[in-house]
Formats: C-alpha cells, structure tokens, sequence
C-alpha cells in the first residue's frame, strides 16, 4: 500500500501502467477524496467565525446559517468535484477517441486528488496558525459585504494558501494526465491537452479571485 503511493507520487505512469486491476478498485480514490472533504470542511469551519464578524451585527444571525452550510459543502464539494471532474475530463477525451469507462476513468482521477489533499493540509495548518489573528471591521452598510469579502480573500493568509493550492494542483494534473492516459487509453499527448486545458481554467479563475490580474 504504502510503496504503491510512493509509487503514484514519484512515478504516476509506472503506477498506472501496472496492472488495471489494481488501481481501477474506487475504494483506495474514495478514501482519499473523503479525507480531502473533511480538510475542506475544516478548512470551513475555521473561515466561518473571520466571515461572521464582516457581517452588521442585525444580519449575523441570518447570514450565520447560510455561512455553516459551507461546512458540509466543504465536504459534500469534494466529491461532486471528482465526479464534476472526471466527466469534464471523460467528455473532453472522447474527441480523442478513448475508449475506457467512465468507473476506471473516476478511479484514476480520484488518485490524482493525493497531492491536492496534502496541500489542503498545508493551507490548514497556515490557516489555523494565522486567520484567528486576522481581526475584521463588520461593514455597515450589506452592499459593502462583497467588497470586504474580497478584502478578505486577498489578504496574505488566503494569498498564500491559493498559491500553495495552484501548487499542488499542478501536481495533481501530472497523476491525472498518466491516469486518463491510461483509462482512456489515450496517448500522452492527448491526455495532457485533455487535463491541461480544464486545469488551466481553474488556475486563471482563481488567480482572478486572488486579485492577481486587478
């Protein structure tokens, strides 16, 4: 088990060129996409008490429920992101012309999750240290709350953590090129157009959001 992640990690074609059978199992994937969602929880949960002081004082009580549903989305959203994910992917590499199912397809991309879940950790952990130092000014006036939530957003707590995510992220797009290269029996080029190209939208969206290009 252990030797077989190493081997995902430092060589992804060598882990997905062994035998199918071995990693087409969702049960390994599905592990890993759970302990991606409790992070993504976590990492909610301890955004959510920092989101509740942006808020005037009358609407706090109100906005408090719709902010704690980000907890279970936190975890909910990771699934439907592998999921959401692999169909992008399986759809994208029909143009050309794979031929594996969409279970083995999931599978793979379900391992390639590794990387982004140890950056999650990551982001957690420099979220757990710094955020309760983060001391915000509740807005009078609602219309003012998006502003302060992206006041929020570009501070240099979530800078950091976006960017230590954009990193892992392009770890994990090199497992998922090797992995729809090899459940999709694609060649490596064309597994790496398929994976690039949504994996490069991500990354331009949230360096949006982080206020790169402002």
């Amino acid at each position: 088990m252990v030797s077989s992640i190493l081997l995902l990690c430092t060589d992804p074609d060598g882990f997905f060129r062994s035998d199918q059978k071995e990693w087409s199992d969702l049960k390994i994937p599905a592990v890993i996409v759970f302990i991606a969602g409790i992070i993504g929880a976590i990492f909610a949960y301890l955004r959510v008490p920092v989101m509740m002081q942006i808020y005037p004082e009358n609407l706090r009580a109100a906005m408090g429920i719709v902010t704690y549903l980000a907890i279970p989305l936190g975890f909910i959203g990771v699934f439907l992101e592998w999921v959401v994910f692999t169909g992008i992917l399986f759809v994208i590499s029909m143009i050309f012309i794979g031929k594996g199912t969409f279970t083995q397809t999931l599978a793979a991309i379900g391992y390639g999750f590794l990387p982004t879940t140890i950056g999650g950790l990551i982001d957690l952990i420099i979220l757990w240290t710094y955020l309760p130092g983060i001391q915000v000014s509740p807005v009078k006036d609602v219309m003012d709350i998006q502003s302060a939530i992206m006041a929020l957003t570009n501070s240099p707590v979530f800078q950091i953590t976006g960017l230590i995510s954009i990193i892992f992220l392009l770890w994990s797009a090199n497992i998922w090129i090797f992995g729809l290269r090899y459940s999709r029996e694609l060649t490596l080029r064309n597994a790496t157009i398929s994976v690039g190209l949504p994996v490069l939208v991500y990354i331009v969206i949230t360096l949006v959001f982080m206020g790169v290009f402002s």
